[in-house]
């Protein structure tokens, strides 16, 4: 079987995907947050990265600054 994806995404002419999720009831969104980006650490392989958080997670982000 040959296959092709349909489109490759790019952010700043890098290859790149989006992930999306929704935390779990009773989960806070910093919690959340700080799972994702552990997981990135830890699992991503040598050499990626993630690039920015969108919506809600980056509100959050953004307001956890002036905290």
């Amino acid at each position: 079987m040959n296959g092709q994806a349909k489109s490759l995404p790019h952010y700043n002419q890098m290859n790149s995907i989006s992930v999306e999720a929704v935390p779990a009831p009773n989960v806070a969104m910093g919690d959340a947050i700080a799972f994702f980006e552990q997981l990135a650490k830890t699992d991503l392989p040598l050499g990626y990265t993630y690039a920015s958080w969108v919506k809600l997670a980056s509100l959050w982000k953004k307001a956890a600054r002036f905290t």
